[in-house]
């Protein structure tokens, strides 16, 4: 009973660990939002179309206290359709020229998830995802 006791213990306070440090948002070289919690109320960025105009590029970085080793991590960047715009690591960079396509197409917002998972395909194959909201970017 106490090694179960033990083992709960410890299984309690790595997953407190590895708990983010939070992620940065910058636009034009501009920070923009800070945040470490999820919610989608909240972490909404409002951004000019003159603003998308101008060379610059939307930056994502992801922070974690203690990243697990085997696993990787993505951030993807998404229209209001889900159709997939950009991904990348712990950072993702898009320049402003791909955002101010994406408005001709139709496009009135675009969303930033993350995720990670197991670089091992069959210990990814076992798991299901599921996607944190970092920031809806909103053009006006």
């Amino acid at each position: 009973m106490k090694f179960f006791t033990i083992l709960m213990t410890l299984s309690m306070a790595a997953s407190c660990a590895a708990q983010p440090v939070g992620w940065k948002v910058s636009h034009n070289s501009n920070a923009v939002l800070t945040a470490t919690k999820e919610d989608s109320e909240k972490n909404t960025v409002t951004v000019s179309r003159s603003d998308l105009q101008e060379k610059g590029a939307l930056v994502v970085v992801y922070k974690d206290k203690h990243a697990e080793a085997g696993w990787k991590r993505e951030i993807i960047l998404v229209d209001q359709d889900e159709n997939e715009i950009a991904r990348g690591g712990n950072k993702l960079t898009t320049e402003n020229t791909v955002l101010y396509n994406h408005l001709s197409k139709g496009a009135k917002s675009f969303h930033v998830y993350t995720w990670t998972l197991p670089t091992d395909p069959e210990k990814a194959a076992l798991i299901r995802i599921r996607r944190v909201h970092l920031c809806t970017i909103i053009v006006k």
